[in-house]
């Protein structure tokens, strides 16, 4: 996410049009893949990739076809491998399987309650299709086991595969608050890129608890709280009064007279405080001082 954030400034302060691909055509694309993967070849892989004309694709699970990356694009490709914490990434899949499992075919387990009526479910990859396990052993894994294979899975992968570009950097996730490496990753991008935003550190959920919450309270997690930049919060507090406020609105969209007692609060504390700011100092000859 924080690679998507800077990626857009990058195009908007170099006076671009934005073009640029995220997890693009995700619900074809993964069967594609798993059709590939088991069969050898898909129409439909091709496809998919020969309709991309944006000049930068944010994407992840492209590891399990970095051969077909190469055959569509060529080896002069451009890829930059963002690397994360090997049990956060963990973590933080695991987690994603509750808020939409339906997208995790192969890894979530179903919920008591079944999947959403009419979601378009997305099969991943899993190491029963490379021959790595069976079907029954498979099944028998936890989920952080299985989220372990597929991390491990694609960096071995991308150890394997990325040799066969010409233009390929890496980057860990760390040092994506680093106005040094955003620099970097500017100039490796597009080095007629001469503008540079400042650093994105988005806010982990990946240790949030989801399973405490409501379906539709888990899927607000993942498409407005993870956006959260936690640095600008610190440096500016409007920021983050303003995402505050964009959630509530969002969030009570349905119900708005629920948000009358929640922001007749917000005004009480910011009626008091103003009044206290305004109370003329007191003077200290007044005071025999």
């Amino acid at each position: 996410t924080s690679i998507r954030e800077f990626i857009i400034a990058f195009f908007h302060l170099n006076g671009e049009p934005l073009s640029m691909g995220y997890v693009s055509d995700t619900f074809e694309l993964w069967p594609a893949m798993l059709k590939h993967i088991r069969e050898g070849y898909s129409d439909d892989l091709y496809r998919i990739m020969e309709g991309w004309n944006q000049r930068v694709e944010v994407s992840h699970g492209l590891a399990f076809v970095l051969p077909t990356v190469r055959a569509i694009f060529g080896p002069d490709l451009r890829i930059l491998r963002v690397v994360r914490d090997r049990a956060d990434h963990i973590a933080s899949l695991a987690k994603r399987v509750h808020i939409d499992p339906e997208h995790w075919i192969g890894y979530a387990d179903e919920p008591k309650e079944g999947l959403p009526d009419g979601a378009t479910k997305v099969p991943r990859p899993t190491a029963v299709d490379f021959d790595e396990s069976s079907l029954e052993e498979w099944q028998a894994r936890s989920i952080e086991e299985r989220f372990g294979w597929y991390v491990d899975k694609q960096a071995r992968l991308l150890d394997e595969h990325l040799p066969l570009f010409n233009n390929v950097t890496a980057i860990h996730t760390e040092q994506l608050s680093d106005a040094e490496t955003v620099r970097k990753v500017g100039a490796f991008i597009d080095p007629n890129w001469k503008v540079a935003p400042r650093p994105v550190h988005i806010h982990k959920t990946s240790h949030v608890d989801v399973g405490r919450y409501s379906a539709e309270t888990r899927k607000r997690i993942e498409v407005y709280w993870e956006q959260l930049d936690l640095d600008r919060v610190i440096e500016d507090p409007s920021y983050g009064a303003e995402f505050i406020v964009g959630d509530l609105l969002e969030r009570h969209a349905r119900n708005p007279e629920e948000l009358r007692p929640i922001l007749t609060g917000i005004r009480n504390k910011l009626t008091a405080a103003l009044k206290r700011k305004k109370k003329p100092a007191k003077n200290n000859s007044e005071n025999g001082k």
